[in-house]
């Protein structure tokens, strides 16, 4: 029988609601991206033979005339119907811990720690990405396709661009990342508005801030909270932006909060992207690339990109009721969850479509949904760090970021060994502080790193 998640769109597969039968008992599960999810042998209220439709994991309802919702408790497996409830009930229980958490599925077999190379990868993998990158911003290269991933000719960082860089220095994706990072590391939680002063204070005199985060805090400056002057900006735009520049910078959220409950790290995530960021597109993504990172973080020794894919996809359900809990409006953030499940499916794809009309990654080279499904289909196809970066950053467009968010991803995931020395000893080398009391960018990415490895978060 179909599961499907509904949406102003139609319906697109998500999982599979099973049953099986040996004519004394039944067998309730959900197969959801490829495991088997089990139910504990509980009946599915009121479905009958009619089609079941997973309208969010763990909310089951009878495809009727008549609509019923119920809920499944991760323990027992027992079903509870709230066929009246709606959102709200399911808001409830969730925030209880009483419904059916994808988080606390043995999905892999975890430790109970922060793999320290994996945690230095990702960060060390974003600032590397975007040094590497930023020589190719904002070049519309020839269209080579993805039936091969391209091997050259740009496999040095060597600088320069648009900004006339020197080799190995990085731009707004990892200053904004490191920002962050050091709010982290000093606060010991997700402080929005010490976080939104730093990106504030950063941006008064830098040389490349995107345009959306630019507009946003400016406004913060002036005295606006930041996630008001977030929807201010969004809302006074047409079409409404949906920008890289969150996602960009997220990679710190994803490790201090790896060992966190899910419902933490999607609503630190999501609360870290408002800052600039207000478009549900963007907050969804920032929170499955998190859940990734985290997952990445705290597997067992071989790291598998369907967990990884997985835990992202996990994460889908819970931005929305979060987004609907503070009042965003039911079809914006059905529509951007459909667009983001769909950028997790190309991950798979022997294509990614970026080339497409509707998802070109040069004429919507800042879109948020290029710079993901792009990070996603490397970490499917690449055969590693290495090989992710140079196909990434040879299609130009906004190669840095692009390059710093899959440089995270791929870091997350193979850790900091995996990054070439003739990249990673010269770009710590350059970014070295001479005084102890001023340090760098990357030495502040790093530091949270090591802090979160060694105490298993901040």
């Amino acid at each position: 029988k179909g599961t499907f998640l509904l949406g102003p769109k139609g319906t697109f597969e998500l999982g599979r609601y099973m049953q099986m039968s040996d004519n004394r008992s039944y067998v309730n599960y959900i197969n959801l991206h490829g495991r088997n999810i089990p139910l504990g042998g509980a009946q599915v209220h009121g479905t009958g033979q009619q089609a079941v439709e997973l309208v969010e994991p763990g909310i089951l309802c009878s495809r009727s005339s008549r609509s019923r919702h119920a809920w499944i408790d991760g323990s027992t497996g027992a079903i509870f119907d709230g066929s009246d409830a709606g959102f709200s009930f399911f808001g409830e229980a969730w925030a209880s811990g009483a419904i059916f958490d994808p988080s606390k599925r043995n999905m892999t077999k975890t430790t109970q720690k922060i793999d320290p190379d994996r945690a230095r990868g990702c960060l060390l993998g974003l600032a590397v990405g975007d040094a590497f990158g930023a020589t190719l911003e904002f070049e519309h290269l020839p269209e080579r396709g993805f039936s091969e991933l391209l091997r050259g000719p740009h496999v040095e960082i060597t600088g320069g661009g648009p900004f006339h860089l020197p080799p190995f220095a990085t731009t707004d994706d990892t200053a904004m990342a490191a920002c962050l990072a050091a709010s982290l590391l000093e606060r010991s939680s997700l402080d929005v508005n010490d976080v939104a002063a730093r990106y504030a204070d950063w941006a008064a005199d830098a040389p490349d801030v995107g345009n959306q985060t630019r507009a946003v805090l400016a406004r913060v400056r002036a005295g606006v909270a930041p996630a008001e002057a977030a929807e201010a900006v969004w809302r006074a735009t047409t079409p409404p932006p949906a920008a890289n520049g969150a996602l960009m910078r997220t990679a710190p959220i994803g490790v201090a909060f790896a060992m966190r409950p899910l419902e933490e790290l999607v609503r630190a995530a999501t609360d870290e992207a408002m800052i600039t960021h207000w478009d549900p597109r963007c907050q969804l993504a920032s929170v499955a690339f998190d859940a990734a990172i985290a997952a990445a973080l705290t597997s067992s020794a071989h790291v598998d990109p369907i967990d990884m894919r997985a835990a992202a996809f996990d994460t889908i359900p819970y931005t929305v009721i979060y987004a609907l809990k503070r009042g965003v409006d039911p079809g914006t953030v059905s529509t951007a969850a459909e667009d983001i499940a769909c950028d997790l499916k190309a991950a798979t794809a022997k294509d990614p479509g970026l080339y497409s009309p509707e998802l070109h990654l040069h004429k919507y080279e800042g879109f948020v949904r290029v710079a993901f499904r792009l990070a996603f289909w490397e970490l499917f196809h690449a055969a590693g760090f290495e090989a992710a970066l140079v196909d990434v950053v040879n299609r130009g467009g906004d190669a840095d970021t692009n390059g710093a968010i899959t440089g995270a991803l791929l870091g997350a995931c193979y850790g900091e060994n995996a990054i070439p020395r003739r990249w990673a000893e010269p770009m710590l080398r350059a970014h070295t502080s001479k005084k102890r009391s001023n340090f760098t960018d990357l030495e502040k990415l790093l530091a949270l790193a090591d802090h979160c490895a060694k105490h298993g978060g901040f």
